[in-house]
């Protein structure tokens, strides 16, 4: 599906985590830590398949642990997409381009997400890094993108 432009949007979200570059790269492409910290708070994360590599993708569900308050893009419980791994520059930057699951044609169409870490002058003075992750899917609610682009890496192990 085609977005024309004035239906285009890019949603931005930043953190400081006092972490380095190296742990918060690492602990975006384990699996096991991703089903920890990307979730949005009120849902768990399932893996069904991880390969962090470029190239490589994974497809995951997020479910809602109490499905009356939202209702899921792919069933009334869950959120299941997929992504790719677009870009992977060790230390520095992540690309990913996911497509959610959905028979409601507002949410078709590939949701890049790009995370950028660098060291932040302020931030460096306490040995912390950054993170800041972009993604841009005119079709989600603000909220499902700053979600997405948050997570609850700031909980991710180091």
């Amino acid at each position: 599906m085609t977005i024309p432009n004035a239906e285009r949007r890019t949603d931005t979200a930043s953190r400081l985590i006092v972490a380095s570059a190296r742990d918060i790269y690492r602990a975006m492409l384990d699996a096991e830590s991703v089903a920890n910290w990307r979730p949005p708070r009120g849902m768990s994360a399932r893996i069904e398949r991880f390969d962090a590599r470029p190239g490589g993708g994974y497809r995951m569900a997020f479910i809602y642990d109490d499905a009356s308050v939202a209702q899921g893009k792919t069933s009334p419980r869950e959120d299941v997409f997929e992504g790719r791994f677009a870009e992977l520059i060790p230390d520095e930057r992540i690309v990913e381009e996911v497509d959610f699951e959905s028979p409601d044609p507002t949410f078709a169409g590939t949701m890049r997400v790009i995370t950028t870490l660098w060291e932040w002058r302020a931030a460096q003075r306490r040995g912390a890094d950054a993170v800041a992750a972009g993604p841009a899917n005119p079709a989600c609610r603000i909220k499902d993108n700053i979600n997405a682009a948050g997570g609850r890496i700031a909980h991710a192990p180091g």
